[in-house]
């Protein structure tokens, strides 16, 4: 990962907002939560958007360059990961025994491309991925269709997100983030810049961790905060984004085109095989 500017999100921050991309998806740690600011108990979520991938939904949901184009992508991997914790299960418990109380598939989210609106609604906990799925016998669960498909998509996805790293470097980018200071204290939060109202986020819910639902509302209240401030930081970067993402897929058009052909049949045969289904978190 690139090194990043005084007010670029800092890798440390893993414990705000959930940094898995598609690089876990081959592998069964996706299925495993990633940990809340404080410890706090992720809600249920309230909604979401069930529908069938189709070759138009490859880009935004591999090479997202708006908030709100990241749930196709926490989707894809909430998917990837549901898959593989049904197999798990399916393959590892017993005849008539009970499951293993294992954490939940969730959605997860990259701090470097803020949903600024499910913060605001939500705050920074991620939710569990909704399961509608059936017990398939484990010789139905075929590990290799997840696998395959992760390894698949891995690659190219990755470069993708270096370059979603690269914008912070731009200095109108910079520029943007040195007013964050003034908007928090705007509000009466003292934070130098993003990485220390993350802290507070991690202090102040670690303070509520005995009261589920005093840090749900502290919560929901930073993430107000939070996407406020970081508004017109996000203005900058999504317009930087969406350039340098026809510039990407021009470059790569060739692999582009091969994963628009495949990627929404073999998400079909995840999705028969395991029996579940492909969803986005919507606010």
């Amino acid at each position: 990962m690139p090194a990043h500017h005084r007010h670029a999100p800092s890798p440390r921050r893993t414990a705000a907002i959930a940094l898995v991309g598609l690089l876990c998806a081959a592998g069964a740690a996706c299925s495993q939560p990633t940990p809340e600011p404080g410890g706090a108990p992720p809600p249920a979520i309230t909604k979401v958007r069930y529908s069938e991938p189709s070759s138009a939904d490859v880009i935004p949901m591999l090479f997202p360059a708006t908030g709100v184009e990241s749930r196709r992508t926490q989707g894809l991997t909430g998917l990837l990961a549901l898959a593989q914790d049904v197999r798990t299960k399916a393959c590892t418990t017993p005849t008539g025994g009970a499951p293993a109380d294992d954490p939940p598939a969730m959605f997860v989210r990259r701090m470097a491309l803020p949903d600024l609106a499910y913060v605001r609604a939500h705050g920074f906990t991620s939710p569990p991925v909704p399961t509608l799925a059936a017990s398939p016998r484990c010789a139905d669960a075929t590990e290799e269709r997840i696998t395959s498909l992760g390894k698949m998509i891995a690659p190219l996805q990755a470069r993708w997100w270096k370059v979603v790293e690269s914008v912070n470097d731009e200095p109108t980018v910079q520029r943007a983030y040195t007013k964050l200071k003034g908007c928090f204290a705007g509000h009466g939060l003292a934070a130098d810049d993003e990485d220390a109202f993350f802290g507070v986020v991690d202090s102040r819910l670690s303070a509520r961790g005995s009261d589920p639902r005093a840090a749900e509302r502290e919560d929901r209240r930073l993430g107000a905060l939070y996407a406020r401030c970081m508004a017109p930081v996000e203005a900058v970067r999504e317009g930087l984004r969406q350039q340098r993402r026809k510039a990407f897929l021009k470059s790569h058009s060739a692999e582009v085109g091969r994963l628009q052909n495949t990627l929404p049949e073999r998400l079909d045969q995840v999705e028969d095989s395991f029996d579940v289904h492909y969803s986005a978190p919507t606010p």
